[in-house]
Parts: C-alpha cells; structure tokens; sequence
C-alpha cells in the first residue's frame, strides 16, 4: 500500500529549498503548523509527458510536488489536446496512488484459480522463458500470440520480441473498436482517410460522436465546422452530445447505416452530383460501381433504415453540391467498426462516397497522413516470421484475408485455447476477458492456455486468467519509446518516482524475457539510446525532446500538396478503386453492396430490442472505471443507466428512472432505465465503460453491467471483428 505520510528528511530538504524556517523538535515530528508551512512553500518542478487516459496520447505538462503529482494543464504543442486535458486526462492524474489491493505491485504467479503468490523477478523470467521455449520446441511458435493495446511503447517491444521467437501472431484491441474500418477502406484508396473538417462545408457523421469521444481536437473541429457555417448531418440512433452542434440528427434504425449510403451513392450517380472529371482520371471500376447502385433507390432504403426517402435524396444533394468541401467522415467504432455484419461493407460505401466527391486531398475534403522515417538502432534486428499460419487465420488466401494483419482477430486466438490449438502468449493492458463479446469463452479460453503472460498496472479481470503477471509502473513512473502524433514528435517521460519499486517498464519486462527465452541478442540497448537512434534522422535532439514533450520534425514532407491525387492513393492501381481485384481475387464481391444485419427484433415482440452501445467523454472503454473520481462522477450523473425511447417506454409502462430486467440467453441483469426521445425505438442504449467483475476491483467501483455480457461469440465474415451489436435482449419492467 501507498504510504501517505511525510518524513521528516523529506520536509527537512523542503524547507532548505524554500529558505522557510522550521524548528523540529527531538521527537523528529512536525507540529501541523510546521507541516503546513513547509507544504504550501515546497519545490514545484513540471515535466512533459503524453496522457495515457486512450490512444490519443494528448500532450501534458505536469507539476509535481513534495514529490507528488500535483496538477497538470495540457500542452500547447500537443496537435491533438491543442493544450487542453479532458476530463479523464485530470483523473489519471490519480493512477499511480490507486487502491493498492487492485494494483499489482510484484510479479505473481499462479497457484490456483484465481489464486497467486509473489515471485521474484527472476524466478519469473526464468519460468516464462523456460515454458515460451518449451511449446516452441513441441507445437511450434506459430501456437504463441502477442497482444496488446497497440501504442509506440507496446507496439515496438513486443513485435520485436514477437519476431525474435518467430511468433506470427499479433493481435490487438482493435477487433473489440475499428478493425472492420481499418480493413475495409483501403480497398477503395489504400488507407483510412483523416477528415478536414474546420473547412468542410458538408459532413456527414456515421455513427460518431466527438463530442463523446476521445479527442479534444476532433470536438473543437466540430464546433469550428459549426461556426463557420457548415451543414453536419448526424447519423446516429441516438441523439448523442455531438447532435448539439449537428445541423440534423437522421435518426435511423440501427444496423442499416449501409442502405443509407448505397442510395446516396444512387442520387449522386443518377443526378450527375458526383464529381465527374475526378471519376475519370482518378478511379477504376466506375462503370460496375454505376451499375451496383441502380437497385439502391431512396426508396428502396426508406423501408430498410427508417428514414424517409427524402431526407436521403436530402442528403445526396447537400453532399454533391457542397463538392469537394463535403465529406463522410471516417467514423471510429460506432457503426463502421465493429459492431455490425455489414460493417467492412459500411467502410467501402463510407470511401466510395468520398471518391465519388473527388474530395481526396482538397481544402475540406479528407487527407492522408504520412509517419516519420525513425531511425534505427545499433545491432541485429530480428526478422518477421515467413510461412508459419497465424493462430487468428489473417493473411492472403485464408478465413481473414482483409484484416489488418497487425491487429489481427484477437477472440479467435483465445477461443482456440479451448480446443488446445493456442498454448500461450503474452497479453500487455488489453483486458480481453471484459472487453470482447463472449465473455465465458474468453475467460475459458485464457485459463486453458499452457502459459499466459498479462502485463498489467491493475488486476484486470484478465489478469485474473493469467499464469504469470508481471506489473508495470504508471505512465507517470515510466519513460517511453519516441512517438508520432501528426507532424510533432513526442515521448511520455517520467514525472515521479516509482511508487512500488519491485514493478518494471515494458522495456526491461520485454529484455528479462528475452534472455530467459534466448533472445538476448535482439535487445542488447537501453531504451535512451533507441530514443537517441530514432531521433536522428529527424534532426532532433533527445535532451529537447525531454525539455518540451513535443517538437515539430523537419524531415521532408510526404504528403503531397492539395490536388496531387495520385500521390495520396495507396491502392495497387495508384488509383480510387470502386471495383476491387483484391476482392476477386479472394472470392469476396469486388464492388460494394447490401448485406443486411444479422438479427433484427421482432416487432410482434414487444419486449424484445436490439442492444447497442457506445461512450461517455468520462470514460476510456472500461480502463478508467479505476479511477474513484470517475467512477463517482459516473454515480452521480447515471451515467450506468441503459437507455429507452419514450414510444417503447409507454408501451410497456416503462418510467424514467425504474428498475427494469434486461436479458437473453447470455446473460440477466437490473438496470435503471432513461426515458427518452433522443433514441431510435428499435433498440435500447448501454454504455460500454461498466460491468467489471474482476474480485479484486473495490467495491465501489462497480456499476451496472456490460453490453459484452450480453453478446455472444461472433466474428463478421469480412475482417472477423466481434459484431458488437448482433445482440437481441428482452426488457421488462422489475
């Protein structure tokens, strides 16, 4: 447990800093006066380190005093916070001093279920590197995984060890948010676009929320958008915090996002709205895409979606007159990512459109962005594996030959631990076993592995799973690797001193195993001097970098200048492709079309609702529910309150604020309820950030439920993702 009191050496060295006078008695106690004195007069010094609240990495500049985080303000150089902190960004400010029963302070190892004993760090790395040796030696290294939440940190250290033992599977949390996105758009310009939207005059959000979601910059551009006039068309089935700034909320049946956009694509084409000279210097495939969409008629969608044909027609209109100022905005989760079987086909239509508009690198348009050449360190480099299968099926002429192979189809490989097929694998602050659907497979399928290694701050509930786990300090007891946010370089430095010694960084964690396991060679540096390499190239200086947090670099600019169209398209044809030979190739339709959901309610039933889910700003997924201020302010605003359309509220004799029992065949829980207009009928809302079971995690941190309790194990067919909301429930008054 974290120690609160003051020494007197501590407050001793304060005082001479601050020239106060204190008199200390023989005691060698301070009277509160004295203490009070020497507090409010000790040093303050500040660092630049990046927050670790999400993957945004906002820049933040920290005080710290009497060797205690104090505050923190954000830092104006970051091109994310723009030099603001969210309100999750203040909150971790209290990670490192959580409650000490729910962070792992030492390496534990298992001796039962649910049960385990402090170990040495030696006596870990020997374990591990001697079990990690022995599966390759007898199933081979294609039967270990790599997974983590993919930051520069984590991402760096454990592909290089990943390749070191020749492991070709690396999987990520990204199946559980955008990997149907991220597999799906490149096969239209060949790569996931960015969106200028302070100088769109058009944009249209699928499924998304700024104004909810996870960075400051995006949620300013919103506003700047707004300001300046521009028409923002909100996509969504619930009226989230973003419709504030929308100019219309299309409150449409959830899962038939899809049909919506195959028939503006039918208005843009068959009004002549698209952009045709763009079409015919920069496309392929026009003629078969022109064909697709002829059966995609308003009309044709109304009936799907919910929405009258005419606000569709509406939008079309508004999207090919506003060109190329006008956009699809390229979403995150919400409906592209993961949540639906038609949610690759979504990404296709959302990049179509946007190839339609001849918008790709115009002033309100979308962009691509280009990453630093980073320098390279001195000694051998390990080579990725060849020719081994990957435990998730990801590659060319396998199940999953679309998804991006670095973030792979994470709950396939813990559902194959089940049958023997996946041994082990190494998992570092991706918390599987909450965060995916199937929640008894996952949690099955990671106490059936031979040797699961979870490197963690916290007792997750996949920690619990684990054989061996292995602590981390905060990310304001650690320095990182050199990062990349736009055209700045970063890093997170570290701020204090560790607060429990016996925990280690990735850096040193990834080196022990290493060597354990035979690898050594591949990781004979010390993180300063691959910081020092990967800045070279760039023309800056470490020791700058350590003083400001973030330096623009000067490394010539990939990205070409507005209109150079052929340069920002990464297909194999150099060109916008509206019919794919990737596709054909893999016997997957080469031109974008219908799929419709999986599962739709019953109307006859009027229990039943599709359950779909997204964020609050408070929250980070479920990562920040550790932090007691959230948690409360989550208390205190019902924020774990599911969500109900006032028609379906009435029908039952549903009020706001009453108990009602949510459940299917997965799962039953008691949740208040919010009645509201802000919903489409067809479904009922549930945040996504509750519902912790870890045993470990206080009390008072637990709220409510998560929707991945009630969602079975499912992969979409095109990018394996989870299906997040194929999930019918039944709802009842308690």
């Amino acid at each position: 447990m974290f120690d609160n009191r003051v020494s007197r050496r501590t407050f001793l060295k304060a005082t001479v800093a601050t020239g106060a006078s204190v008199t200390v008695g023989t005691t060698g106690l301070l009277s509160y006066e004295q203490w009070l004195e020497a507090s409010e007069n000790a040093v303050v010094y500040t660092k630049n380190t990046l927050c670790n609240g999400c993957t945004n990495r906002c820049g933040m500049i920290v005080s710290v005093k009497n060797g205690r985080v104090w505050r923190a303000k954000g830092n104006p150089d970051c091109s994310n916070g723009l030099g603001t902190l969210c309100g999750r960004g203040q909150a971790m400010l209290d990670q490192p001093y959580a409650t000490s029963g729910y962070r792992v302070t030492q390496p534990m190892k298992k001796v039962g279920d649910n049960e385990f004993e402090p170990i040495s760090w030696e006596q870990a790395f020997s374990e591990i590197g001697a079990k990690f040796k022995d599966i390759i030696q007898k199933h081979g290294s294609e039967t270990l995984f790599i997974g983590q939440n993919p930051k520069a940190f984590g991402t760096f250290y454990l592909t290089r060890l990943a390749d070191a033992l020749q492991i070709p599977t690396r999987v990520t949390h990204n199946p559980s948010c955008n990997t149907a996105r991220n597999s799906a758009m490149p096969l239209v310009y060949g790569a996931v676009h960015s969106s200028d939207i302070n100088n769109a005059k058009y944009i249209v959000y699928v499924g998304r929320s700024p104004a909810d979601g996870m960075r400051p910059n995006q949620a300013r551009s919103l506003r700047i958008a707004r300001d300046n006039g521009a028409q923002i068309v909100i996509l969504d089935p619930r009226y989230s915090n973003s419709c504030a700034f929308g100019s219309k909320w299309v409150n449409i049946r959830p899962g038939t996002d899809l049909a919506f956009l195959l028939a503006v694509m039918h208005v843009l084409i068959k009004d002549d709205l698209y952009d045709k000279k763009f079409v015919e210097e920069y496309t392929i495939g026009f003629a078969e895409l022109a064909e697709e969409m002829k059966k995609y008629t308003p009309e044709w969608a109304a009936e799907i979606t919910d929405v009258p044909a005419d606000t569709i027609i509406e939008v079309a209109n508004g999207l090919g007159a506003n060109k190329p100022a006008s956009l699809i905005e390229e979403a995150w989760k919400g409906s592209v990512g993961c949540s639906y079987e038609n949610s690759s086909e979504l990404g296709r239509a959302m990049a179509c459109i946007n190839g339609l508009l001849g918008n790709i690198g115009k002033k309100g348009g979308i962009r691509f962005s280009s990453d630093p050449e980073f320098g390279k360190v001195d000694g051998p480099s390990p080579k990725a594996p060849k020719g081994l299968r990957r435990l998730d099926e990801v590659g060319a002429g396998d199940t999953f030959p679309f998804t991006v192979a670095s973030q792979g189809v994470t709950h396939l490989v813990v559902k194959k631990a089940i049958d023997g097929i996946t041994k082990g694998g190494i998992v570092r602050q991706n918390n599987i076993a909450r965060n995916f659907a199937g929640r008894d497979v996952m949690v099955k399928g990671l106490k059936s592995m031979e040797c699961l290694v979870v490197i963690d701050i916290f007792m997750t509930e996949t920690a619990e799973c684990a054989d061996y786990i292995l602590p981390e300090p905060t990310f304001l007891e650690r320095r990182e690797i050199v990062e990349n946010k736009g055209m700045r370089v970063c890093i997170t430095d570290q701020v204090i001193d560790k607060i429990y010694p016996d925990t280690k960084p990735l850096d040193e964690i990834v080196a022990g195993i290493a060597k354990a396991a035979g690898v050594s060679e591949f990781f004979n540096f010390t993180l300063d001097q691959l910081n020092e390499a990967r800045l070279k190239p760039l023309g800056i200086a470490y020791k700058d970098l350590l003083e400001k947090g973030y330096i623009t670099y000067k490394q010539p600019q990939k990205e070409p200048v507005e209109g150079e169209v052929e340069k920002f398209v990464k297909t194999p044809s150099g060109l916008v492709e509206f019919f794919s030979e990737k596709c054909l190739k893999e016997n997957y339709p080469p031109v974008v079309r219908w799929v419709p959901p999986l599962v739709s309610p019953d109307p006859s039933n009027l229990n039943e609702f599709r359950l779909i889910w997204g964020k609050y700003a408070t929250h980070t997924h479920t990562a920040t529910i550790t932090l007691p201020s959230l948690a409360y302010v989550s208390k205190i605003s019902n924020a774990d309150w599911i969500w109900m359309s006032s028609k379906r509220a009435k029908t039952l004799g549903i009020k706001h604020g009453d108990l009602v029992i949510v459940e299917n065949e997965q799962h039953t829980a008691k949740l208040n309820v919010k009645v509201t207009e802000r919903l489409h009928p067809d479904c009922i809302f549930m945040p996504g950030h509750f519902g912790q079971f870890a045993t470990r995690l206080p009390e008072e941190l637990r709220m409510a439920a998560n929707p991945n309790d009630f969602t079975p194990f499912m992969m979409e067919k095109f990018s394996g993702t989870m299906n997040a909301h194929e999930t019918l429930v039944r709802v009842r008054k308690a």
